[in-house]
C-alpha cells in the first residue's frame, strides 16, 4: 500500500507580498511618468500632458522663488497662528525642508513641500536656506 504525503505549499510572507506590490507600484508610475513627459503620445492626450508638465513647472517656480528652511531644533511645534497660545498643529521635523512663506515678527510661516503641513514657528528654531 503506498501512502501519499502531503507536500505544503510555501507561501511568501506578507512582508515580501507587500515589498513587491509596492516595487510593483512605483516601477508602473516610473513607466507612466516617463511616457507622459518624455515620449510622444497620441494626439488626444497631448493636452493632458502639457497641463502636466505645466503643473510641474509652476511648482518648480513656486520653490525657487521662496528661501527653503530646515528645523534646528527637534520637538519644535508648528501652530495654528503666530502666538504660543494658539492651536498647535504638529511637531515640525528636523529631517524636512520647508517653505519660507512669509515673517512676522519673530514668527515665521513654513509650508512642508507636499503643501499637506502649513503654519507658524518660531523664527529662532530654524535656519534658512539660500535659494
Amino acid at each position: 500500500m503506498r501512502t501519499r504525503t502531503r507536500e505544503k505549499k510555501k507561501e511568501l510572507p506578507l512582508y515580501l507580498v507587500v515589498i513587491l506590490i509596492a516595487f510593483a507600484v512605483i516601477g508602473f508610475s516610473s513607466l507612466v511618468f516617463y511616457y507622459i513627459t518624455f515620449l510622444p503620445v497620441p494626439y488626444s492626450v497631448e493636452p493632458l500632458k502639457e497641463r502636466f508638465l505645466v503643473a510641474l513647472q509652476l511648482e518648480d517656480m513656486l520653490y525657487r522663488e521662496h528661501d527653503m528652511v530646515v528645523v534646528e531644533k527637534e520637538g519644535t511645534m508648528i501652530y495654528r497662528e503666530p502666538e504660543e497660545g494658539a492651536e498647535e498643529i504638529r511637531e515640525a521635523r528636523g529631517d524636512m525642508l520647508y517653505r519660507k512663506m512669509e515673517e512676522k515678527e519673530d514668527w515665521m510661516k513654513i509650508r512642508r513641500r507636499d503643501g499637506l503641513v502649513e503654519g507658524w514657528i518660531k523664527s529662532e528654531f530654524v535656519r534658512i536656506i539660500e535659494s
